[in-house]
């Protein structure tokens, strides 16, 4: 099933309207949502790409696109699922919180390093599955079919910083 298939998800609030996006791109919906410690993650797709928007108490938000990959030639990351584009972003406002989001036809890979090395997750809704890897302070988001996601995580769930799965 194409990730763009995936159903969508009822927030509270529009985290893109935190961010100041302005207006989204048309036919833009959550796909999938999730806590990491205090930050609130919430990933979107619309016709052309994967979009990812990240809210905290207090704190500026950021947000992340990619859009579908065009084809196998721009693979950059070795996963079921793809081939992925990708976008990456950090803060000096978010405190050493940074994101990376793999966007693919059948999958969206959020790699995601939250500012506490501790933080638990809560509130995962939608098609998603959650890794956390050897390294304790990465957490990796994958948002699919089912069968997707479980032959993504099985490979990210051994990752380790030197293995970079890319």
């Amino acid at each position: 099933m194409p990730l763009e298939k995936l159903r969508a998800i009822v927030l509270q609030g529009d985290p893109l309207e935190e961010l100041g996006g302005g207006v989204p791109a048309e036919g833009t919906r959550p796909v999938a949502e999730l806590r990491i410690g205090g930050d609130r993650l919430v990933t979107y797709l619309d016709s052309k790409s994967c979009g990812l928007a990240v809210t905290g108490p207090g704190e500026v938000g950021f947000g992340l696109k990619a859009a579908w990959p065009e084809d196998d030639g721009d693979a950059q990351i070795d996963l079921p699922g793809g081939p992925y584009a990708e976008a990456s972003m950090s803060s000096s406002e978010r405190h050493s919180a940074w994101a990376r989001l793999s966007c693919g036809k059948r999958a969206m890979v959020l790699e995601y390093g939250a500012r506490d090395a501790r933080a638990a997750t809560s509130g995962a809704r939608g098609a998603i599955s959650v890794v956390r890897p050897r390294d304790g302070k990465t957490w990796f988001v994958v948002v699919g079919p089912k069968d997707v996601r479980a032959g993504i995580a099985a490979k990210l769930s051994a990752w380790r910083p030197a293995d970079q799965p890319r």
